[in-house]
């Protein structure tokens, strides 16, 4: 997916340097050949998918896909650079070069964490098509706050009612996982262990932060806003004394 966001970065700048630089061909040239590998790209990852989601490597004769550890037709990763991340690089493609094509295959990505999310309104690492789903949401390594920040650009672009509900679900369980002092938990619902300590390691917090941010920006409902300030608050009291004023984990 780096090589997609490399690609739209390039295609961008083709059409900035378009209107500025007298090498004009050269640079249309350029723009084209972007856009054809873009496609090409796309179309590629669109035709691996797994019920419209993915993992994280692929044998170059796809025989053999791993995620965290070997996995299967039937299963796909949540934690970038998995579904998320690769239905985020469709989004941005579409939005450099609104192709329907390219919409599409965010939306099947969209769709298939949709169908993954638990009842709770979040998801595990992975999604498991043939298994029922666990009640458990993960924090850790921005597994539930990337479906989440994908989901949300997502409803920017079309209007669609499992769309809605899904993030509906989900920004209603990232209030409820809210500790009263503003910070988020690796795990939720209480574990019992150290999953239920307000956690920094692996961006918890950080990510937890983020899709507040972005849902403040996109929906400016006063209970965002109020989680934004919690968080804020638990960032001021979580910093260590002098000498060393940082964060523990």
């Amino acid at each position: 997916m780096m090589k997609i966001k490399l690609l739209v970065a390039l295609l961008g700048l083709a059409k900035v340097l378009l209107g500025q630089s007298p090498d004009a061909v050269n640079l249309l040239a350029l723009e084209k050949q972007a856009q054809l590998a873009l496609h090409r790209g796309i179309h590629f990852f669109h035709s691996i998918a797994i019920k419209g989601g993915y993992v994280y490597y692929y044998t170059t004769d796809l025989k053999e896909k791993w995620g965290e550890g070997e996995t299967d037709d039937f299963t796909i990763e949540v934690q970038p650079p998995g579904t998320p991340a690769v239905g985020l690089a469709f989004l941005r493609a579409y939005r450099t070069m609104p192709r329907p094509e390219f919409l599409q295959a965010a939306m099947d990505a969209a769709r298939a964490l949709i169908v993954g999310q638990n009842d709770l309104g979040g998801w595990d690492h992975k999604i498991f098509f043939q298994r029922k789903k666990r009640n458990l949401v993960s924090f850790d390594d921005d597994q539930t706050q990337s479906a989440i920040r994908f989901l949300m650009a997502m409803d920017q672009e079309i209007e669609n009612d499992s769309l809605y509900r899904a993030i509906d679900s989900a920004l209603k369980m990232m209030l409820a996982a809210q500790f009263t002092n503003g910070a988020w938990p690796h795990l939720y619902p209480k574990q019992g262990d150290y999953h239920d300590y307000a956690t920094f390691n692996d961006r918890t917090i950080n990510n937890c932060i983020e899709v507040m941010l972005d849902a403040h920006r996109y929906y400016h409902k006063p209970e965002f806003l109020e989680s934004l300030k919690q968080a804020g608050h638990f960032l001021i009291i979580s910093q260590l004394p002098p000498p060393q004023p940082g964060w523990a984990q």
